[in-house]
């Protein structure tokens, strides 16, 4: 699956001449902890939070709070804004946004097509995803169980729940270290018990079943 699939399309974006309060109570009306910062040619600049500005504050050294007040009120989105900016390209995968959020530890990324920012990907979208992948937001039969980290085992299962006219909506696998492996599926169109008949046989063992 696709970045551009995933991503926000509706930008709010911060432009490098912007105060640094403009900024922030742009953040404030749209529910957002940073923006995207691009200049009159549309390209990306940087990046602003609530951080950034924050510090901005706290940063100013020895000086009276009016004194202060006049620094900050004078700062600008390019003077505190984030210029290393980690972006991802529209055609990469959403395994590999995930990736970069968790390895970099940061919570979205700037999505570019040919050099110019044509989104956001942020891990809300990423939790979104991954409820819709185990199938959370549809009712139905949920259970994980262990099997044979070998090619036809997962093949096996599924074959012989279609063949009882269940419908599958969704699988998820984790490899083991071993030669076992794990997978999590979402049915419908059956009762607990039929599937545990099912599957029993199927696999090394049922770690869970519940109607979800």
């Amino acid at each position: 699956m696709r970045v551009d699939s995933q991503m926000s399309r509706n930008i709010i974006s911060a432009h490098p001449k912007d105060g640094i309060y403009q900024a922030e109570d742009l953040m404030r009306a749209e529910g957002v902890s940073r923006l995207p910062v691009v200049n009159d040619q549309g390209a990306l600049c940087g990046i602003v939070s609530e951080k950034d500005i924050h510090n901005a504050s706290i940063n100013i050294g020895k000086a009276s709070i009016l004194e202060v007040v006049d620094r900050v009120s004078r700062l600008l989105v390019e003077d505190v804004m984030t210029k290393e900016v980690i972006t991802i390209n529209a055609s990469s995968t959403v395994e590999e946004a995930a990736r970069i959020m968790l390895d970099k530890e940061i919570s979205c990324l700037p999505v570019l097509d040919n050099e110019k920012l044509v989104g956001l990907i942020t891990k809300k979208d990423i939790f979104s995803l991954i409820l819709e992948l185990f199938g959370a937001r549809h009712y139905g039969v949920r259970v994980s169980f262990d099997l044979l980290d070998k090619p036809g085992s997962l093949a096996l299962v599924a074959q012989a729940l279609s063949e009882n006219s269940a419908d599958i909506v969704s699988i998820g696998t984790i490899r083991g270290k071993t030669d076992v492996g794990q997978a999590t599926m979402k049915i419908q169109g059956l009762s607990i018990e039929r599937v545990k008949e099912i599957l029993s046989p199927l696999v090394l063992n049922l770690r869970d079943i519940r109607e979800a």
